[in-house]
């Protein structure tokens, strides 16, 4: 075999053996299905992919383009399954919300295999 066909055959294993993980690891699985299930909920995920900053539920309803109220629950959702964090629980207002480890797996996996 040729260098350049073996070196593909690598990167092409990595990613079988990558999406395998995936794919056969039912919590992975189940949090991925939550999330395609829901156009805002993938979207609001997407945006945190975006950027590192922190946002706020004031600046993601805007960034989404839906009420306050329901942006809320959105990220209580996401919240609930671990893919964002508040790092200043404690504050009555102007929460901040960023992703965890856990949000950029997920996430990395939702946008860049182009699961929906």
């Amino acid at each position: 075999m040729s260098k350049d066909i073996e070196s593909k055959k690598k990167f092409s294993d990595k990613k079988i053996i990558e999406n395998k993980y995936y794919l056969n690891n039912k919590f992975y699985l189940e949090i991925i299905s939550y999330i395609k299930s829901s156009k805002y909920r993938r979207e609001a995920l997407q945006i945190f992919m975006k950027s590192e900053e922190a946002k706020t539920p004031s600046e993601m309803s805007k960034l989404l383009g839906i009420g306050l109220s329901h942006t809320c629950k959105i990220l209580k959702d996401l919240k609930d399954d671990k893919l964002i964090i508040c790092t200043n629980e404690n504050d009555r207002k102007n929460k901040k919300l960023i992703k965890t480890e856990l949000g950029k797996d997920i996430g990395n996996i939702i946008i860049n295999h182009q699961v929906y």
